[in-house]
């Protein structure tokens, strides 16, 4: 909501953009990038952890918990790592945000 409402107030204010759906669309894009660059991390260690099957080699499991899968991940494969899947995230939630707050200004709109 508040990066939503920071990339609105930006696009009015700074681009002098009209307050209306189209505006609302873009700052709620956005929005998602925004909360897709936070969360991808955690979704894509998440991920791994749910994955994970024993080594083939000496039988141990590749992760002990969620901050050696991190440390581990950006370790080996550095810390770009943990945004693979980034565009996909941001392609999910950017629709469902453009949804959410047109919908929320429309109701703003209508009470207030």
């Amino acid at each position: 909501m508040t990066s939503y409402d920071a990339a609105k107030r930006a696009l009015i204010d700074s681009l002098h953009l009209p307050d209306f759906a189209a505006t609302h669309a873009v700052a709620s894009c956005a929005a998602a990038a925004a909360a897709s660059v936070a969360s991808n991390p955690f979704d894509v260690v998440k991920t791994r952890l749910q994955n994970m099957a024993p080594r083939v080699t000496d039988g141990k499991m590749p992760y002990v918990g969620v901050a050696d899968c991190f440390a581990t991940t950006v370790r080996t494969e550095g810390p770009l790592a943990l945004y693979k899947g980034l565009t996909a995230t941001w392609a999910r939630q950017a629709p469902l945000n453009a949804v959410r707050f047109v919908a929320l200004e429309q109701l703003r709109k209508i009470f207030g």
